[in-house]
């Protein structure tokens, strides 16, 4: 004899749905910690660039922030949940007449580490563009650890970066 378990959602000692399962097999975690943030609305958000200075990229705008991990006061992702989490940042960088020699968008945790960045090299109109960093890290979730997002162009005295809702955004969740 064979018996068959059925259950269409598991719930958590006071009864919200943890994890539930649609006819077609989709499992659906309603609270799983998951965020979006971007500048302003539309295009808008722009920094000036400081020629070959880092600078942080102020995602204050929270989309969804489901479970609070990102401070959207002070721009850095400080999750209270342990475990590994995948983040992906991007913007899009521009010049009036002076070409940078790169482009540049980066994580850095609360000790200054770099922990990963995207560096893009030219002389010529071809640092125009969108750029991208991603990664999964472990974060212990006890309110000490964070990562911000920062910029940087470099050999360029006009650069810009917009990380408004229609060209840049910080967002993650938890992997595991």
């Amino acid at each position: 004899m064979t018996s068959v378990l059925r259950v269409d959602s598991i719930q958590n000692s006071s009864g919200t749905n943890a994890i539930s399962l649609d006819s077609n097999g989709v499992i659906k975690k309603p609270a799983l910690p998951t965020f979006k943030v971007h500048g302003g609305s539309g295009a808008g958000s722009k920094l000036d660039l400081t020629n070959n200075t880092w600078t942080d990229v102020p995602y204050g705008t929270a989309e969804w922030n489901v479970g609070s991990h990102y401070d959207t006061a002070n721009y850095r992702f400080k999750p209270t949940v342990a475990g590994y989490w995948y983040i992906q940042a991007g913007g899009y960088m521009t010049y009036a007449s002076d070409a940078p020699s790169q482009r540049r968008l980066a994580f850095y945790d609360q000790d200054g580490t770099l922990l990963q960045e995207t560096r893009h090299f030219s002389n010529d109109s071809s640092t125009y563009g969108t750029v991208h960093v991603s990664g999964i890290y472990y974060m212990s979730g006890n309110g000490t650890d964070w990562i911000e997002v920062q910029t940087r162009i470099g050999n360029s005295t006009d650069g810009d970066f917009y990380y408004g809702q229609d060209y840049g955004g910080f967002q993650g969740y938890l992997v595991g």
